[in-house]
């Protein structure tokens, strides 16, 4: 308010003379309006972007949509007044008109006059009626953000997001009654909080949660925590602290009587023990938030789709894919049954996962299929940040896969401004980016650049998943690149880091080819540094992974693998023999 101020008054000094300076000529118009005009122009300014007719009524007046406007009576009556008084206050240039749009607005210089005359008599009135108002427009926008009417819904975003922005800081002001109406918007439009409005929402979260014990009532907590769980796993992947959110809400809801909420809780908590590669608990999870489901006969809402979703996923990571496709076909199925259309957020996701199960397989074409089915419905319907991101590196690596480089490139890079225009917020989204640009340079031997890349993505890992088989592949990624710049003892370091996660890696995922190649990786790099002592200590742990990964295929009929792996290693153990004699393997 004293930037406002003293901008005013310089502005005022600068280019015009004393009797006519707007900040006092619009000040001393605001002062001659009767005390009823005063107030109402107050509450409008309130406001900090345009805003609609029945939104000034609702600030004016707190009458709703939902109040007949045809009816006689005191709200038909007030609603003409009010209309008169918006009149008289364009006639008078006070508010401008935007027809095109249907939106008012206060005049600029105007606007910061009223605020700095601080003329409000009672702000808490004015904040409660915002908040209802705004938590209205809100709630609006997100219901749409699935229909048909997603377009508009985008359209009004752009419109309101400063309203909305506002809405949310005004939480610190919250009493018994408006802090209830923050709480149904966690529960009723978590999209467009987490999509949309970046680190607002966090905020939003951290200080519900603060008044939660002066203002809850039974359950709010634990709605609280569920969204604010989902926040921390998708948006900033900070999964241990998301796990104890919803671990939390839980304990707080208790296990009877079972609702619609259980099933979003232990589906949450499922994905996000995915994330950490604790796939057993996972699925665990997620079948309980199936059998929930079920119990309650649901059939195509969103969190019986999610459900199924994350149980497909999980399945595919768990090399499972026969398991995983099935679950996510009937997800598919379920969603385009449900909208009518598959230009939807969940049948985007169904595609995304599935052009996922079908990269692990390395079904390329198929995964190419589906990826680009997504980031065509993603594009169509305006998706959020978080879910384009995550199409554009899907696509840009299958385009990679099919020797289309360039293209790939211009995608990531696409994916990665626009991150930048999101600070702090899509952690995910920016870890599988810079990922992949760390894997496409190192593809195409511009490891000078790979290598910050790879650098900055371990900084990142090292705080919440030190680890897991993203770890993995990034230390090997790394350790090759130095390898191939000659750097020989600082890929060493590397891959013991790397061989140090074997346990985990192996038990996520059995089959996985990458703790043997590191294995194998290391004791080349041991030769070239000279350390052949360390080599013959290794030589045990390395020839039991190759053995058991031999046995497991084996039993799998999968000789292309056995006879992949067959070749990895004879390659290692001639290259070893040929430099210094020794033979790695045990006869």
């Amino acid at each position: 308010m004293l930037l406002t101020a003293s901008r005013i008054e310089y502005l005022s000094d600068e280019f015009y003379p004393a009797g006519e300076k707007p900040g006092l000529i619009y000040t001393q118009m605001i002062h001659q309006l009767s005390a009823l005009f005063q107030q109402r122009l107050a509450a409008l300014e309130y406001i900090p972007a345009s805003f609609q007719l029945a939104q000034a009524r609702g600030m004016l007046y707190n009458i709703t949509e939902a109040e007949p406007l045809a009816e006689a009576g005191p709200v038909n009556y007030r609603r003409q007044e009010l209309d008169r008084t918006v009149d008289y206050l364009q006639d008078h240039h006070i508010l401008s008109f935007d027809e095109s749009a249907g939106r008012y607005n206060i005049h600029g210089i105007l606007k910061d006059c009223i605020r700095v005359s601080n003329i409000i008599c009672d702000k808490r009135k004015v904040r409660d009626r915002y908040c209802r108002v705004f938590a209205n427009v809100l709630k609006s926008i997100s219901s749409k953000l699935d229909t048909v009417e997603y377009t508009q819904a985008l359209e009004q975003l752009s419109h309101e997001f400063p309203n909305l922005q506002k809405l949310l800081s005004d939480v610190e002001y919250s009493n018994g009654d408006t802090y209830h109406v923050f709480v149904d918007l966690v529960a009723s439009s978590t999209q467009l909080l987490h999509n949309y409005m970046g680190d607002e929402s966090v905020s939003f979260y951290s200080k519900c949660l603060e008044i939660t014990p002066q203002f809850g009532r039974p359950g709010d907590e634990a709605t609280l925590r569920c969204g604010y769980g989902k926040m921390l796993t998708v948006e900033r992947a900070k999964f241990s602290e998301a796990e104890k959110n919803y671990r939390t809400s839980l304990a707080l809801l208790g296990d009877s009587p079972l609702c619609p909420t259980h099933v979003t809780i232990y589906s949450y908590l499922g994905e996000n023990l995915n994330h950490q590669s604790r796939r057993s608990e996972a699925l665990e999870l997620l079948q309980m938030s199936l059998s929930i489901a079920d119990q309650l006969g649901m059939y195509d809402e969103e969190p019986i789709l999610m459900t199924l979703i994350s149980i497909g996923r999980t399945y595919g990571e768990s090399e499972l894919r026969d398991e995983g496709e099935r679950c996510l076909k009937e997800a598919l199925r379920r969603s385009i049954n449900r909208f009518g259309t598959k230009n939807n957020r969940i049948t985007s996701q169904c595609y995304n996962s599935l052009g996922s199960l079908k990269q692990t397989g390395q079904d390329y074409d198929a995964a190419l299929e589906y990826f680009s089915e997504a980031l065509d419905i993603r594009t169509t319907i305006k998706e959020g940040v978080h879910a384009t991101v995550a199409s554009l590196n899907n696509v840009a690596l299958q385009k990679s896969v099919h020797g289309d480089n360039k293209t790939a490139m211009e995608m990531l890079y696409q994916a990665e401004l626009t991150l930048a225009r999101t600070p702090g917020v899509h952690e995910l989204g920016r870890l599988a980016t810079l990922e992949n640009l760390g894997r496409m340079n190192h593809r195409i031997r511009n490891y000078n650049t790979a290598i910050p890349y790879f650098n900055e993505v371990l900084t990142i890992r090292d705080v919440e998943t030190p680890r897991n088989v993203n770890v993995m592949e990034m230390l090997e990624l790394l350790a090759g690149s130095y390898v191939v710049q000659g750097r020989y003892r600082e890929a060493v370091a590397i891959w013991e880091r790397s061989i140090d996660i074997t346990p985990v890696v192996q038990m996520a995922f059995p089959g996985y080819q990458l703790p043997l190649y590191c294995y194998l990786s290391y004791m080349e790099v041991l030769v070239k540094v000279g350390e052949v002592d360390k080599l013959k200590e290794i030589r045990k742990e390395a020839n039991k992974e190759y053995g058991r990964l031999i046995t497991l295929h084996e039993q799998n009929n999968r000789t292309d693998l056995v006879n992949r792996f067959r070749s990895r290693y004879q390659a290692t153990r001639k290259s070893i023999i040929d430099s210094t004699g020794f033979d790695i393997a045990f006869r």
